[in-house]
């Protein structure tokens, strides 16, 4: 029996958006084929009112990941990226067809949305792990 694109995970999507302009991300969403199946937030009250914009009236399985929470007092830039880093394998882990990275900001990525599909997505996860250490 031969594997569909779905089994194997070539056609799932991430969208890495920041909550300061949620309204990319929600020309991004609309713009799918397939509606967000997965919310993962940052635990802060901006990206979960943001990623709620995003979706609507919709009823989508929503996770707070503290990885992704913004920068704390003493921790180096490095830090943060490698806990994104992380955040973001832990996303792939999950099971979705569309899932929703909401981060406070993305100025780090120099972008406000960004759609991935896995190999994209674990690409980003690596070139941050292999930046050089930031303060």
């Amino acid at each position: 029996m031969e594997a569909s694109s779905r089994d194997n995970g070539s056609d799932r999507r991430f969208v890495l958006a920041s909550a300061v302009k949620p309204e990319d991300a929600r020309r991004t969403a609309a713009e799918l084929p397939e509606p967000i199946d997965l919310v993962v937030t940052s635990p802060t009250e901006l990206a979960r009112q943001a990623a709620a914009s995003v979706v609507g009236d919709r009823w989508v399985f929503t996770l707070e990941e503290p990885l992704l929470a913004p920068r704390a007092s003493g921790e180096s830039g490095g830090d943060v990226l490698a806990r994104l880093a992380q955040a973001l394998r832990g996303v792939r882990a999950r099971r979705s067809s569309v899932s929703l990275v909401m981060c406070d900001t993305l100025d780090l990525l120099g972008g406000s949305t960004f759609v991935l599909d896995e190999k994209g997505l674990m690409h980003v996860a690596d070139a941050l792990d292999q930046l050089p250490l930031l303060d």
